[in-house]
């Protein structure tokens, strides 16, 4: 038991040397990571500002029943994310249309809502600019569907209306007929509520900025495996049978190395607390699930990022095989872009991969749902990985 501290001791002096280099190669991945993740979230989630159709209105006379039926269209949220409705002088929005400043006049009659409440139905003319563009045919379109729905709800007004006249009770027809119009006015009017909204997200339960930010968080912490390349270096294999004479195996010399991994990293892990705090990422109500899912995120780095120095012949290829690996695990699991663009089998694939537990790991940022069982087990299973591989190469050498 006293040559395994003497031994875990010397090692954690090693790999505590190397600390200025660990700060500078995390520096250095935050950077990296930070500029490619931002630039591939702004070519996929473009920010800017849609464009609205302005439309001018051109009545003769400011009906009040009129001016109250735009004030609610106004406020439908289908209607105001699209159109913006301003009311004009009938010079003006025609001049205003034929340089393009505007999308549509509608010449609105007097009485328009009273006409289509007594069944007159005035028309609404609508003027669109000379020549076709996306927004003149989508105007044209809701139109269309607008008189379509009126004349809809009219005919079934005036269907009723001519059964009750066949009837003996006509002197009802007027009364039964404004209770119809009240009828589709409400079914107009709670046209919102009539569909179930489902918001469907590539990013899960993490806005854009979230998904990204944990996606980049992730990838630095693969990357940091690289700046422990000194002491992580495959030993030779006089060394290690001269360990295991002292009773220090196999599976104990690749625990000793990924315990200087994690400690390396358990020193790391304060200040991004501390910049997730400041910048108010962080909160008090999800601090217990992200210290949990944090710590099995580093465990399974520590043993990941052996596996892979125990696999490479040098220290150089063992950089080598962490960035190139680490790209490519990453980009499967939906680091860069998410995994609900690829083909069904590659998402299937990426959200089994243990970069996408790393990913939620770090969203539970905001989710406040740690993420633990399956990065232990990945981390288990680079174990065994690591101590077969050096297992097979002293058998090799033999």
């Amino acid at each position: 038991m006293g040559r395994f501290f003497t031994y875990i001791t010397l090692e954690w002096k090693r790999a505590f040397l190397l600390l200025p280099q660990f700060f500078l190669g995390g520096v250095i991945a935050v950077i990296f990571v930070s500029v490619l993740t931002f630039s591939v979230s702004k070519i996929l989630h473009p920010i800017e500002d849609r464009p609205k159709a302005t439309i001018a209105l051109v009545m003769q006379e400011s009906s009040p029943l009129f001016q109250t039926v735009m004030a609610y269209v106004k406020e439908i949220e289908s209607v105001s994310s699209f159109c913006s409705f301003e009311q004009m002088e009938k010079e003006e929005a025609l001049r205003l249309l034929d340089s393009r400043r505007i999308s549509a006049v509608f010449l609105v009659p007097e009485r328009q809502v009273e006409s289509i409440l007594d069944g007159t139905n005035l028309p609404i003319h609508v003027l669109l600019p000379s020549g076709s563009s996306l927004t003149s045919a989508l105007i044209l379109d809701l139109t269309n569907a607008g008189g379509l729905v009126l004349r809809s709800a009219q005919a079934g007004v005036y269907s009723l209306s001519d059964i009750y006249k066949e009837q003996p009770i006509p002197e009802n027809v007027d009364s039964l007929s404004w209770i119809l119009n009240l009828e589709n006015l409400q079914f107009f009017a709670s046209r919102e509520e009539l569909f179930c909204e489902e918001t469907v997200s590539a990013t899960g339960d993490l806005t854009i900025r979230q998904y990204y930010l944990s996606s980049s968080l992730a990838f630095c912490l693969l990357l940091l495996g690289i700046p422990c390349a000194p002491f992580l270096k495959t030993d030779n294999l006089a060394f290690q049978r001269k360990l295991a004479i002292y009773g220090l195996k196999n599976y104990i010399q690749i625990f000793v190395k990924a315990s200087s991994v994690f400690l390396l990293l358990l020193i790391f892990s304060p200040v991004l607390f501390l910049l997730l705090f400041y910048f108010k990422i962080l909160t008090l109500s999800t601090l217990p699930a992200f210290s949990m899912s944090f710590f099995f995120i580093l465990l399974f780095i520590s043993f990941y990022t052996v596996l892979l120095f125990e696999f490479a012949p040098t220290k150089t290829a063992g950089i080598y095989f962490i960035f190139l690996f680490s790209l490519f695990l990453h980009f499967l699991s939906g680091g860069f872009l998410p995994s609900p663009f690829f083909p069904s089998v590659i998402e299937n694939v990426g959200s089994l991969l243990p970069s996408s537990f790393m990913i939620k790991g770090i969203g539970s940022f905001a989710t406040a749902v740690p993420t633990t069982l399956p990065l232990f087990c990945y981390s288990l299973i680079c174990y065994l990985l690591s101590v077969c591989i050096r297992i097979f190469k002293k058998e090799d050498s033999q």
